[in-house]
């Protein structure tokens, strides 16, 4: 069962990984973050700070639709299989 989870988190942040890093290389290459303000604070005190918050966030939001995606890929298979067993 343990092998099972781990390759599930696996299919999910891996991929996810790779591209929250694509994205945020082709978003900061178009944004500057000296240039972001968020409710009129500046968020360019701290570049990598920026940075690195920027990247796990979409890492999480990516994470998060893989796992959606690996979830309603397991109840199909579920559900085909309980009809060819009917």
């Amino acid at each position: 069962m343990r092998t099972v989870i781990n390759r599930g988190l696996m299919w999910s942040l891996w991929p996810s990984f790779l591209i929250s890093a694509i994205a945020s290389i082709l978003i900061f290459t178009l944004l500057d973050p000296r240039e972001i303000s968020i409710f009129g604070h500046e968020m360019a005190e701290d570049q990598t700070a920026f940075y690195t918050i920027a990247f796990f966030i979409l890492w999480l939001a990516t994470a998060a639709s893989s796992t959606l995606t690996l979830y309603l890929a397991a109840t199909n298979n579920r559900k085909l299989v309980e009809e060819d067993w009917e």
